[in-house]
């Protein structure tokens, strides 16, 4: 009896074993390569998504929309505008820089501001390729240089600036909204330590070129007309009023500005 009960184990084992060869068998060359077989394994496998239907790592995405969407529109607003940093939608600004400019930036950032760097390095960095198209796409939807004023300042300051010459400056062309001195009006204050170590005088010079019209900041044409100066505002106005700005700055603030 006892005979008989080893004889079927081993018929088991032997089946078993017998079964797993045909099996592992099955799996090389006889029908097809590896590749082959787990090609049509995964085909008959349900819920498969189609090819256009899998999602891609971000780094192959080249639509400079999602892009911005993406990567952008958290600090530069949907569509370019209203958002905390400065828009990038601005016929003006584009006119005052170069594809170049922003290249760079988008790949180092800025050492002096917010703005980090989107370098593939980094997390969530762009590729070359990626900013390449990013940049292209910025200018060709909002560059529109149809309606540009005349004799815009250069977007570098080109001379060094005055502080007591901008104080004149800043009362007549800003002070109607921040104040004679920057201490607040409808616009809010200007003079203040957190408002101070939070912008660059880089940017400081670009806002008062451009002003910012999604909140309805004039441009150096529309703040300085409206003024009791009756005129555009000059490139060495703007060096003025920002050397100005600086000038109220802390140490401890001129520091954090700066950078290392």
């Amino acid at each position: 009896m006892n005979d008989i009960k080893v004889l079927g184990n081993l018929l088991g084992y032997f089946l078993v074993l017998t079964i797993g060869i045909v099996l592992l068998s099955g799996c090389g060359s006889a029908t097809g390569s590896d590749t082959e077989q787990r090609i049509t394994f995964d085909d008959w496998m349900p819920g498969k998504p189609l090819e256009s239907e899998r999602e891609r790592p971000y780094a192959y995405q080249l639509n400079p929309e999602k892009i911005f969407a993406t990567s952008c529109s958290g600090c530069h607003g949907d569509e370019g505008r209203l958002g905390p940093a400065p828009p990038l939608n601005d016929a003006l600004f584009l006119a005052i820089y170069k594809p170049e400019q922003m290249l760079e930036i988008l790949a180092g950032g800025r050492s002096d501001g917010l703005m980090p760097a989107f370098d593939a390095g980094h997390v969530g960095g762009l590729t070359e390729q990626q900013r390449q198209v990013l940049v292209s796409s910025i200018w060709k939807r909002w560059s529109d240089r149809t309606d540009l004023p005349a004799n815009i300042p250069t977007y570098l300051q080109q001379t060094a600036g005055d502080a007591t010459a901008g104080k004149e400056i800043f009362a007549a062309a800003c002070g109607s909204c921040h104040g004679e001195s920057g201490e607040g009006g409808s616009a809010g204050e200007l003079n203040t330590r957190g408002f101070l170590a939070l912008v660059s005088d880089q940017l400081l010079r670009r806002i008062m070129i451009t002003g910012r019209p999604d909140l309805g900041c004039p441009n150096f044409v529309q703040s300085g007309t409206a003024s009791s100066l009756k005129r555009p505002l000059s490139g060495n106005d703007i060096a003025n009023v920002v050397a100005l700005m600086n000038a109220w700055r802390t140490g401890e603030e001129r520091a954090l500005v700066d950078g290392p």
